[in-house]
């Protein structure tokens, strides 16, 4: 019976070695961050604004203050308007904005920032 224990013992201990002992360990990707300033590898065309220019013309049939906010409603550019004349102002907005809102008294309204010079009127 002792002859079959330790047969028993064997074959067990053997499928455990081999089961734990036969597993690959996951490749780790080598490092590539840089270290240094000077390791680092920027494409020629990288555009490192942060920011983009706009020229902006707001026209109202009423006169008032014109706020040009984003969706957080952060407030960009404030204006006094005319009524019936248009306003011409640069806009320096962060480049992320795709679009901003435009309010005048109770009228508001939505501009896509899809062109470096910009128009609304206000109805």
């Amino acid at each position: 019976m002792t002859t079959k224990r330790l047969t028993l013992f064997i074959s067990a201990a053997l499928v455990i070695f081999l089961t734990t002992s036969c597993r690959k360990d996951p490749q780790t990707p080598a490092d590539t961050t840089p270290k240094t300033m000077n390791e680092l590898v920027v494409p020629q065309d990288f555009d490192w604004k942060t920011t983009k220019d706009y020229k902006l013309t707001v026209s109202s049939p009423v006169g008032g203050i014109l706020e040009v906010k984003n969706s957080q409603d952060k407030t960009y550019l404030r204006a006094y308007l005319l009524a019936g004349q248009a306003h011409t102002t640069k806009l320096c907005l962060p480049a992320y904005e795709k679009t901003v809102q435009l309010k005048i008294g109770t009228m508001s309204g939505q501009l896509e920032l899809n062109a470096g010079t910009l128009s609304y009127q206000f109805q």
